[in-house]
């Protein structure tokens, strides 16, 4: 088993809560910083194997696994870019609005439609934008720059050769890569594959994340059960699900561990069948607090503890090669670290060679007290005055408990160390969480 083949690499170690003892056999240094953590998430997690073809709708904010050669130019003809005439630039040559070339209309092109309609010397064709360009024709003239005449028309401009043409191939090439590896799908990718005639492509699957609460105080939701004095619903596992969902993972729902290792050591190589594990709960100092001995007797603990307020106690590690989030069990400080720790883990098992999430700068609505040690981070809700992006706190509510402060907010404040306290109007920068569409 994963387990016994883990064991023989660590040395495990009792509870601190028997005889003094310390918690980790190979405890990794303290409170390291926030870019420091995300470095190692990153540099120890693998992309998963697998590769899915699927429609090029279904493959959006997904990862393509292998170039896209086009197997056709695009356009694949000479098209008109404007509606007007086809004509040849040299019978333009001189033309103004004073002095027009006088040209005879010899027939007329719509989009889509093949002819055998030829401009010769003197001719012009009525055509629409995107139609074939007829042979014998170079440039298109707009129809605005233009004066009917019954079976003429005069040209009230100077035209060049290409003018108004989209050229063969000016776009792609037969044989040139249209979308590279690596590349995320996203709506222009998707046009591009579509004007190729591509309609689906190979992209890396989705990976899957195993969720598993811990505590004894923990109960599923159930709509016939009555919770028991002590009891409290577990939250945590619902949103982190909703939040690996949101990352373009999908999660699987694992029982409770209860405040048991052997309970928990069975969830642990149960999520293995999984890509990746995120745990709540159980990774801090007290007696029943046991992710994180748990992880560095069956695998290994890469770090504990990040310099941040809400959130320091948060874990990484592996068993094997799965990676192993801890979040913490408080449900802010759970939702932030796995929008700062999480998110990025999944979006690295899904393909991403990089990750680094969008920012704003906005100024702070009131004022607030810095952390004399730690990063800190605080839900914001965002709104524009002035040109300017105000950030502006739930009021009273920034505990790590605290999952209100997370409703309405589109980012996360970060505000650095330091014993001076900020003023109101003081900039701060902003780590997105939603688009900026739904701001007030």
């Amino acid at each position: 088993m994963e387990r016994e083949r883990a064991r023989k690499n660590v040395v495990a170690v009792p509870s601190p809560w028997d005889e003094g003892m310390p918690l980790l056999s190979t405890a990794p240094p303290s409170l390291i910083p926030i870019d420091e953590a995300l470095s190692h998430i990153f540099s120890c997690t693998n992309v998963v194997e697998g590769i899915e073809n699927v429609p090029i709708l279904d493959a959006l904010s997904r990862v393509l696994a292998e170039d896209i050669v086009s197997p056709m130019n695009v356009p694949p003809f000479d098209r008109a870019a404007m509606d007007g005439y086809a004509v040849r630039a040299s019978d333009t040559r001189g033309a103004s609005e004073d002095s027009p070339a006088t040209l005879r209309v010899v027939g007329e092109l719509e989009a889509g439609s093949a002819s055998t309609l030829k401009v010769g010397a003197g001719d012009a064709i009525r055509i629409m934008t995107g139609a074939l360009l007829p042979a014998g024709a170079d440039a298109v003239v707009m129809v605005e720059r233009t004066r009917p005449r019954e079976d003429q028309v005069e040209i009230l401009y100077e035209s060049k050769e290409g003018k108004h043409v989209a050229l063969c191939g000016e776009n792609l090439h037969a044989g040139e890569v249209a979308v590279t590896k690596g590349s995320v799908v996203r709506p222009p990718e998707v046009g591009i594959l579509a004007s190729i005639g591509i309609g689906r492509i190979p992209v890396h699957r989705r990976p899957r994340i195993a969720i598993i609460s811990t505590g004894g105080e923990i109960e599923d939701l159930d709509e016939g059960l009555r919770l028991s004095p002590g009891k409290i619903w577990d939250a945590n596992r619902y949103f982190i699900a909703s939040q690996v969902s949101r990352a373009g993972g999908i999660p699987i729902l694992l029982p409770t561990a209860r405040d048991n290792q052997d309970e928990l050591t069975s969830r642990l190589e149960e999520g293995l069948k999984a890509d990746a594990i995120v745990t709540s709960g159980g990774v801090s100092m007290g007696k029943f607090d046991l992710v994180t001995r748990t992880l560095d007797e069956i695998g290994e603990l890469i770090f504990w503890k990040v310099s941040m307020k809400p959130g320091k106690p948060v874990a990484f590690g592996r068993i094997g090669a799965s990676p192993v989030l801890g979040l913490p069990g408080n449900p802010l400080a759970a939702m932030i670290a796995f929008e700062l720790f999480g998110r990025p883990m999944v979006l690295r098992l899904s393909g991403r060679k990089q990750y680094q999430r969008p920012s704003v700068k906005a100024v702070l609505e009131t004022g607030l007290k810095r952390e004399a040690k730690k990063t800190r981070i605080i839900a914001v809700s965002l709104s524009l005055s002035e040109g300017k992006y105000i950030a502006r706190m739930a009021a009273g509510r920034h505990g790590s408990s605290r999952l209100l402060s997370m409703m309405g907010s589109h980012g996360l404040a970060v505000i650095p160390p330091g014993r001076e306290p900020l003023e109101a109007g003081s900039e701060v920068d902003v780590l997105l969480m939603d688009s900026l569409d739904n701001l007030p």
